[in-house]
């Protein structure tokens, strides 16, 4: 019998398929049991078609049915919020992220006029950027940050004519902006950013001692266990990725967190052992790493904020990635960012067919970039 320890075992594993399954087989048994519920909208909303985005809905109603304090319920309906987003219900999106953060007592309060006030919540670099994307700074209402990441982004986001309502960085809550309300035509580019000149002289100045073509590489993703396991690139699939490439590559696995630690170390010395040279740079802020990005010719990066700053100062970026992404790393990826090549899992956990395209893309990349 399925329990509530298989159903977080396969969540942390980041097998949504296996998540689904564990799911329906624990409510087949237990009808409204909370965990299950949850696990069953996770898997159902990382999927790829329209349907399941829709059944999701269904599934987080039953959640909510379900929740026992204010912050499961508030948590419920930013999921619901989400999932309307994903089928283009902008107003139910934006009335059910109202809601919840209305529910949720940790929420800072709304603005009486929140036609003037886009909120950002504290989600990753590339969520942020993503919804700022797709307004129209010349007519997007000022922006209330909700998290540090918006105040790390903020020159880049100025730079791209957007305006401050404060300089605060308010509590962070796992939620959708209100940025939806501003975007009734769906997933479209509508602003691009720029890195920062000073800085980009700094890392061109670097560069030009290096031969051409420029290549950005990284193989984690995630900080969170559950989603690093899915996003990383095994050693031995950089290795093929990686070796006789022309040019110059960049060692862009900047992080630092305890889960990627052993992995970037492992990668690195089977790097030397296949004599691969992969220069590290280190970068000292969001705004050097935007600029360093935005001088090379190509990125070939797994799932990780690489690819969305990349993508976001319009750097042809190849992404490779597990079979069940974030949802924003799904098939809505490439029109949203224009830059973006994406390489996708057929079944999940097989790296393989995924590594032997993304080379055949990247050489095709680098062979337009040289002509």
């Amino acid at each position: 019998m399925v329990t509530q320890a298989d159903i977080v075992r396969n969540y942390q594993s980041g097998d949504m398929l296996a998540l689904k399954v564990s799911a329906k087989a624990m409510l087949a048994a237990f009808p409204t049991d909370f965990t299950a519920l949850t696990a069953l909208g996770l898997s159902l909303s990382q999927s790829p078609r329209r349907y399941d985005w829709r059944k999701a809905i269904s599934v987080y109603l039953s959640v909510l049915d379900e929740a026992q304090t204010a912050e499961e319920a508030s948590t419920a309906c930013h999921s619901i919020s989400h999932m309307h987003l994903l089928v283009n219900q902008y107003d139910d999106a934006a009335d059910w992220f109202r809601r919840g953060w209305l529910g949720n007592p940790h929420s800072p309060p709304i603005p009486n006029d929140p036609s003037l006030t886009v909120m950002i919540p504290e989600n990753g670099l590339g969520e942020t950027l993503f919804e700022l994307s797709r307004l129209d700074p010349a007519n997007a209402p000022h922006i209330n940050s909700v998290g540090p990441n918006v105040l790390r982004l903020r020159p880049m986001i100025e730079r791209a004519g957007f305006r401050f309502a404060n300089d605060k960085s308010m509590p962070s809550i796992p939620a959708f902006s209100y940025a939806l309300k501003f975007q009734p035509n769906g997933a479209m580019q509508r602003t691009t950013f720029t890195p920062s000149a000073t800085h980009r002289a700094k890392w061109m100045a670097k560069l030009v001692n290096y031969p051409r073509p420029w290549i950005g590489i990284s193989w984690t993703g995630g900080i969170e266990p559950e989603r690093t396991a899915a996003r990383t690139i095994p050693v031995q699939s950089m290795v093929r990725l990686t070796k006789g490439l022309p040019g110059t590559l960049i060692d862009m696995q900047h992080s630092t967190h305890a889960c990627h630690a052993k992995h970037v170390v492992t990668t690195q010395n089977a790097f030397r052992e296949n004599n691969i040279k992969a220069l590290p740079f280190s970068c000292e802020d969001v705004e050097d790493l935007g600029a360093l990005l935005s001088c090379l010719d190509v990125v070939a990066t797994a799932d990780n904020s690489n690819a969305h700053l990349g993508a976001a100062l319009g750097v042809p970026v190849l992404l490779l990635l597990n079979q069940y992404p974030y949802i924003y790393f799904d098939e809505r990826i490439e029109g949203i960012w224009k830059t973006v090549n994406t390489v996708k899992q057929f079944r999940f956990g097989e790296w393989e067919p995924v590594i032997q395209e993304a080379r055949q893309r990247l050489e095709k990349l680098l062979a337009l970039k040289a002509a």
